[in-house]
């Protein structure tokens, strides 16, 4: 695993219990892509996957849609899986580029705001190894030119290349044609979410794991960069709060026979 996903993992790891008072984005983002959803009379026998499922956040979606017998929940972070809602889904730790299943196992594969630490070559490749021929894949993406409003701030106070680098939407679109997916739907989307101050806000990209870094993996905040970071943020106050935006890509495909 690269210095990033370690990162990353640890970072989810420790926010594991705050994570779901954190993630009104993540919730926002998935009922958008349950629109994407397939019928169960068009998901052929199999697994249904969540990939990158973290505390369980979708799963009862899934299962109400599917059932629970069928549900495998997957997350590079055995802590966190500790933390399902249901403790009788299967479950099983696993990066989302080497996932440690047999080819063609799973009827369908769900990952909601999950690829974004990944290669988009890589990710695909393996989503596409263990569906069945006709299973089905809905996924949103968060993609480069997520949260402008911090990018910005974090530049006029001095720091630079402090979030780790998104997959751009070409790096996703070119990936698509690896291997022989039948592309139902693909749009890009923004949200924007609002805080009353830039506390809440940095909390709120802190709960779900995703800290402002350096390329080391150490944190920028120090006393004095926290305070001109706060400031520079609250510069950007509108009257709903203060804003962070997400870039986010939706995909509904299904995997043709090769």
């Amino acid at each position: 695993m690269n210095e990033l996903k370690t990162y990353v993992r640890r970072a989810f790891t420790r926010r594991r219990t705050s994570y779901s008072s954190h993630d009104r984005p993540q919730r926002c983002i998935a009922a958008r892509l349950a629109e994407l959803l397939p019928a169960v009379s068009e998901t052929p026998e199999g697994w249904i996957i969540d990939a990158g499922c973290g505390v369980g956040r979708d799963l009862p979606l899934l299962a109400q849609r599917f059932g629970r017998e069928r549900l495998l929940a997957l997350d590079f972070s055995p802590e966190v899986l500790t933390h399902l809602p249901e403790p009788e889904i299967a479950r099983l730790a696993a990066d989302l580029e080497f996932v440690p299943l047999p080819d063609a196992v799973c009827a369908g594969y769900w990952s909601n705001c999950a690829w974004q630490w990944t290669s988009p070559r890589r990710t695909l490749a393996q989503a596409w190894r263990i569906l069945e021929n006709g299973g089905w894949l809905c996924a949103s993406i968060v993609l480069a030119g997520t949260f402008p409003e911090l990018g910005q701030a974090l530049r006029e106070v001095g720091v630079t290349f402090a979030m780790a680098r998104l997959p751009a939407q070409a790096d996703w679109e070119r990936s698509f044609e690896d291997e022989p997916w039948k592309v139902y739907h693909w749009d890009v989307r923004s949200f924007t979410f609002h805080y009353p101050d830039a506390t809440a806000l940095l909390h709120a990209i802190r709960g779900v794991g995703a800290n402002p870094t350096t390329h080391s993996g150490s944190l920028v905040w120090t006393p004095g960069r926290r305070r001109a970071l706060i400031e520079a943020l609250e510069r950007r106050r509108t009257a709903q709060g203060l804003g962070l935006s997400y870039r986010v890509g939706f995909l509904m495909a299904r995997k043709k026979e090769a």
